[in-house]
């Protein structure tokens, strides 16, 4: 699972993400918390400086992201809101 961050306001593009351990095992039925790790790039920094000075927290996005499950693969078409990550320097 992965794919790239962007801001939700404005559509800034921070950084890629990955599933942080892989594979996860769900059971049927159950839900499971994952977490998600990556690195912003040169211009995501900057756009958060420029753009998001003084904030603790923004809400982001996922776009381009793809998932394989059981060996299958997808795509996702189109953004996907992930929520509000906290800005730790």
């Amino acid at each position: 699972m992965g794919g790239t961050i962007e801001t939700t306001t404005g559509q800034y593009k921070l950084g890629t993400v990955s599933l942080d351990k892989a594979p996860v095992t769900i059971p049927s039925g159950q839900t499971v918390t994952i977490t998600l790790s990556g690195s912003l790039t040169s211009s995501g920094q900057s756009d958060l400086a420029n753009n998001f000075s003084g904030a603790s927290s923004i809400d982001v996005t996922a776009i381009n992201a793809a998932m394989t499950l059981n060996g299958v693969s997808q795509s996702q078409s189109g953004p996907q809101e992930i929520g509000t990550v906290n800005i730790t320097s």
